[in-house]
C-alpha cells in the first residue's frame, strides 16, 4: 500500500513539473513573439508586409525561355521555377522529402495534355556562387532521379544565343523511349 502512495505521489510531482514546464515554455514563447498553434488561415497580412518581385527571372533565364519555347514540340508546356514539391509527393517517410520543400529547378518541361513533368533542365553558368548552389540542391537532384525524371544541363551562353535544333536534340535525347513515343504520339 505505502509502495502504491508513493508511486502516486511521485507522478503527482511529474505531472506538476510538466504543467509547470509548459507554463513557461508558453510564457517565453509569447515574449519571444512566438505563436504557437496558429493555423495558417489565421495569418494577416499588412501593407508594406510584402511587395512584388521587381523581377521574377533574370534576363538570362528569360531568353533562354523564348528559345526554349520555340524549341519544344507542340504538345508540350515548359514553366519556369518550378518548386520541387508541386511535381513529386512523399510515400514514406517525410523526412527525405522535407530536405526539397521550398527548393526549385530552372525549368520543367511537361506533358501539355496530362501535365505530367517529362524532363527538366538545369540551366548553369561558371560562376562561384552558381557552383555552391548546385552542392547545396544535391538533394532535389537525388530526388528527381529517385523518380527518373530525366534532366538536361544547359549552360548560359555568353552572348544569350542558342540553337533551336540542338535543344531539340537534347529534349530528344534525354526523354526515356515512353515519354518520347507519347509525345510523338499525340
Amino acid at each position: 500500500m505505502s509502495l502504491l502512495l508513493s508511486f502516486i505521489n511521485d507522478a503527482g510531482w511529474i505531472v506538476s513539473v510538466l504543467i509547470i514546464l509548459i507554463l513557461v515554455i508558453v510564457h517565453f514563447a509569447k515574449k519571444a513573439d512566438v505563436v504557437i498553434f496558429q493555423r495558417e488561415t489565421d495569418i494577416k497580412f499588412s501593407e508594406g508586409d510584402l511587395s512584388i518581385t521587381d523581377q521574377y527571372m533574370d534576363f538570362r533565364e528569360v531568353v533562354f525561355y523564348e528559345y526554349l519555347q520555340r524549341a519544344l514540340p507542340s504538345n508540350c508546356v515548359a514553366l519556369p521555377k518550378v518548386g520541387v514539391d508541386s511535381i513529386l509527393k512523399p510515400k514514406g517517410s517525410k523526412n527525405s522529402y522535407n530536405s526539397i520543400l521550398s527548393k526549385y529547378v530552372d525549368y520543367v518541361i511537361f506533358n501539355k495534355q496530362t501535365m505530367k513533368p517529362v524532363l527538366y533542365i538545369d540551366l548553369y553558368d561558371d560562376s562561384l556562387n552558381e557552383q555552391i548552389l548546385k552542392e547545396e540542391d544535391k538533394n532535389v537532384e537525388n530526388a528527381l532521379k529517385s523518380v527518373k525524371l530525366p534532366k538536361i544541363s544547359i549552360k548560359v551562353t555568353d552572348d544569350n544565343k542558342y540553337d533551336i535544333e540542338t535543344l531539340r536534340y537534347e529534349i530528344a535525347n534525354a526523354l526515356d523511349p515512353v515519354n518520347l513515343a507519347l509525345l510523338k504520339k499525340s
